[in-house]
């Protein structure tokens, strides 16, 4: 067991660590509009942005490799 935490590692060069997340809202007629955004956090550049009304595994894995 460990007392504390150890320090968060910041990445010193780009593509090092990405950051991924889906966000989800929805639109006045009750539709769900979710998106899938890529961050490098290095520069804090958004690598992409994903939107639509549904984003599937295969969808998200598309993005993914077009990023790449």
């Amino acid at each position: 067991m460990r007392d504390k935490p150890d320090a968060l590692s910041v990445p010193t060069a780009i593509n090092q660590v990405w950051s991924m997340d889906v966000m989800s809202d929805s639109l006045i007629d009750g539709r769900t509009l979710r998106t899938f955004n890529v961050i490098d956090d290095y520069n804090r550049e958004g690598l992409g942005i994903d939107v639509d009304l549904s984003l599937p595994s295969a969808r998200v894995i598309r993005s993914l490799k077009h990023i790449i």
